[in-house]
């Protein structure tokens, strides 16, 4: 984990978190909550998998790209990364301020690929692709149970 975070300096990344997990069972096969333990700059003590504070949208993204080569999209879908605005609860005639989702370098990157979104772990997209499809379809998709 530290090496990976360590790579990933440049992009800002000061801590990471790992779980993997089989998936026809879902049993946890190991989970790291922090690039270093000791490391009080990073708060290395707390367990970022297990944290709070933290936003599941990143663990989502290979669900959703998932169901999107299940509905006919390809690695070569162009897609447009650009500044969006999505109502919060996905209604919209919310009168709330929108959600105005940021990919992790604070740029946007125009027209790209579907396979550059998902390897770059950019965020626009994949939020519109739950707005238009909606969270509980994505996740009841692979989950029957959910």
């Amino acid at each position: 984990m530290a090496e990976q975070v360590a790579r990933l300096v440049e992009n800002n990344a000061q801590n990471g978190a790992l779980v993997a997990i089989q998936p026809g069972t879902g049993e946890i096969l190991a989970m790291v909550g922090s690039a270093d333990f000791n490391n009080v700059q990073i708060s290395g003590q707390v367990n970022m998998v297990l944290s709070p504070t933290r936003q599941p949208g990143s663990t989502m993204k290979p669900l959703t790209y998932l169901a999107a080569f299940e509905k006919g999209w390809t690695p070569s879908t162009l897609i447009w990364d650009v500044p969006t605005d999505f109502p919060p609860s996905g209604d919209p005639s919310d009168p709330r301020d929108p959600y105005r989702p940021v990919n992790y370098d604070g740029r946007f990157h125009g027209p790209i690929l579907l396979r550059q979104a998902l390897a770059n772990s950019y965020n626009i997209r994949r939020c519109g692709l739950w707005l238009t499809w909606g969270f509980m379809t994505i996740l009841q998709h692979h989950n029957p149970k959910a």
